[in-house]
Parts: structure tokens; C-alpha cells; sequence
């Protein structure tokens, strides 16, 4: 060692200078809309890992009939999926293109009797022309007839999730084919149109929750996500009897088991709104938005499905509504997101 003044310098066996470039820098550079991130010049940067969110997908409006009609909630919106990735910065330009994923716009009521609006896709986020997260799929409107509805698929890391129609499941997006029982790897989850709780991702979005027609109709819960955006859960509706049947939960980041996310709202003479998805960060995806609530009571409208969480939380789906009382809308999609370290 050797003191020069201000500050000690190393020196080998050989009696060379080693480097005193310290080794801890970093840098970090978050993204919550679209923009450039540019490559650090205060430090000599090796490697740079990427994050990716997808927007999550919009939860759809309610339909609306009489008392006397069976009328659905709408259904939950699929959650966006997560991408990541390090690369050896000199792989890199100074600059690159970054794209943040807008969530999917909420399903609005459709008319006195009519169905709901189906929820808004939501938008996929990248780096360059690197990395994708995809976004994930909107939920279905709610039906006035014994026609399920289903959520919309998660986003996948390949593809976007896609929105659910009466007689298919929202797929869910690439690499692979979404199954109804969950998913492995980069693939979205389906959005059910089938009584399960087992849409659930690994990377990709959760998928949207649904409404499942019978002698009692069947609401399904938000799917949920290891590493990606949660589904948002199903509104509440009724049946022909003026019977109601509960909204459920929106899906959750980190978790491999349906529902569990946001609350949904209450059913009865006073209704509430479903929760709102919790937040996710740099590390995790959103929650999904719980399903909104709906009453039997004349003149009370549906109320509205709780919002999708930053970092891709699908919206959840609206309550039915009471001819000549609107159905409640859709929760909007959480947006996605971009973290971006540098070392």
C-alpha cells in the first residue's frame, strides 16, 4: 500500500497498481411510463437486469335485468404477465426504448336490460427489442341470460392475454397453450368459465374470474400469479328468483392460489364497491381488483369492481344492476411497469 496524499493505493505481489474503480456502484432506473433509460457514464457498467410488467386487462361492467331475469357480474380482467432478464451491458446501446403497458379500460353498463361492457386489454411493456411482458386480457360483460361469462386471460411473456367470450375462456397469452388449470413458465392463465380456483401463473398473468351458470350460478375468484399480475375477481349478480349470488376476491402476486387479492364488495340492500388491488414493486405484480357488489333492491345500481394494482393487477368485474338500475362498471387495469439495475 501506498499513501498518496488523500487516499491509499493498492498495490500486487509484482508492485503494479491495482484498479481502485470501486466495484458497488449501481444504478437504478424506474419506469412508470413509457420514456428512454439511458446507460450510466459515472461508472463502468458490466451488466444490466430488466423487469418487465404488462398492463392488466379491464374488469367488465354487469348486466342489467329485471328481477325476474338472471343477470350476471361482469368478469374479472387477467392479470399482465412479468419478463426478466440480465444482459452483459456491452450487449447494449447508450439508449433504449422503453415501453410501459397502459392497463386495460373498464367495461361500462351497457342500457336499461342490456348486457355489460366487456373490459379493455391491457398493454405490453418492453425494452427495446428485447424484452416482452404482455398484457393481459379483458373480462366479459355480464350476460341477462343463463350464458356464462369469463374473465379474461393473463398475459403471457410470448403474448397477450385475450378477453373472454360466452362460450370460450379468456386465453391466456404465449408461450404455450393456457389450460384451465393453471400454468407453467412465460404462459398467461385462462380466464374460467368453468368452477375452479386453480387459474394461476408462474410468470405469466392470473387468470380473470367468471361467472359460471346453473341451477345456482357460480362466481369464480381472480387467479393469481408467482411472479406477475393477479386476476381480478367476478362482480356479483342474481338469478331468476331474485336470488343473489356474492363477487369474489381478485387473484394476488406471489401466491400460487386463487383469490386471496382484494375483497369484494358487499351484496344486499346497501351494495359496496370491490377493493382496490394492492400495489406490486419492483419485484412483484399487482393485485387484481375484487368484484363490485349488486342488490335485489328497487332502484339500487350495481356498484363498481375495484382497480387492478400497479405492475399488471387485473380490474374486477362490475355487479349486475336492476332494470331500470344500471349495472356497476369494471374496474380499470393496473398499469405495468419497468425496473431497470445497472452494475
Amino acid at each position: 500500500m501506498e499513501y498518496d496524499g488523500a487516499k491509499w493505493l493498492p498495490y500486487n505481489s509484482f508492485g503494479s497498481l491495482l484498479s481502485t474503480v470501486s466495484n458497488t456502484a449501481t444504478d437504478k432506473q424506474a419506469f412508470i411510463d413509457s420514456g428512454t433509460w439511458i446507460k450510466p457514464t459515472s461508472f463502468q457498467v458490466s451488466y444490466v437486469q430488466v423487469t418487465l410488467f404488462g398492463g392488466g386487462g379491464g374488469g367488465a361492467a354487469g348486466g342489467d335485468g329485471s328481477v325476474a331475469v338472471m343477470s350476471h357480474g361482469g368478469g374479472g380482467g387477467g392479470g399482465g404477465a412479468c419478463s426478466q432478464r440480465i444482459f452483459c451491458a456491452s450487449d447494449l446501446g447508450d439508449t433504449e426504448i422503453v415501453t410501459v403497458g397502459l392497463g386495460g379500460n373498464p367495461g361500462t353498463p351497457g342500457a336499461s336490460g342490456a348486457i355489460g361492457g366487456s373490459g379493455g386489454l391491457g398493454g405490453n411493456s418492453s425494452f427495446g427489442n428485447l424484452l416482452y411482458a404482455y398484457g393481459g386480457g379483458g373480462g366479459m360483460g355480464g350476460a341477462v341470460t343463463a350464458v356464462a361469462n369469463g374473465g379474461g386471460g393473463g398475459g403471457g411473456t410470448a403474448g397477450a392475454g385475450a378477453t373472454a367470450t360466452g362460450v370460450a375462456a379468456g386465453v391466456g397469452g404465449q408461450p404455450g397453450l393456457g389450460i384451465l388449470t393453471g400454468s407453467i413458465g412465460g404462459a398467461g392463465a385462462n380466464g374460467p368459465i368453468t368452477a375452479i380456483t386453480t387459474h394461476n401463473a408462474e410468470w405469466g398473468g392470473g387468470g380473470g374470474g367468471g361467472t359460471i351458470t346453473g341451477a345456482t350460478p357460480t362466481t369464480v375468484v381472480g387467479g393469481s400469479s408467482l411472479w406477475g399480475g393477479g386476476g381480478g375477481g367476478c362482480g356479483a349478480g342474481h338469478d331468476a328468483a331474485g336470488t343473489l349470488f356474492a363477487g369474489k376476491a381478485g387473484g394476488r402476486s406471489n401466491a400460487t392460489g386463487g383469490g386471496g387479492g382484494a375483497a369484494a364488495g358487499d351484496t344486499g340492500a346497501v351494495p359496496t364497491v370491490g377493493g382496490d388491488g394492492i400495489d406490486g414493486s419492483a419485484f412483484r405484480g399487482g393485485g387484481g381488483g375484487g368484484g363490485g357488489g349488486c342488490s335485489v333492491t328497487a332502484g339500487v345500481t350495481g356498484m363498481a369492481g375495484g382497480l387492478g394494482g400497479v405492475n399488471g393487477g387485473g380490474g374486477g368485474g362490475g355487479g349486475s344492476g336492476l332494470d331500470p338500475a344500471l349495472a356497476g362498471p369494471g374496474g380499470h387495469g393496473g398499469r405495468g411497469g419497468a425496473y431497470i439495475w445497472s452494475w
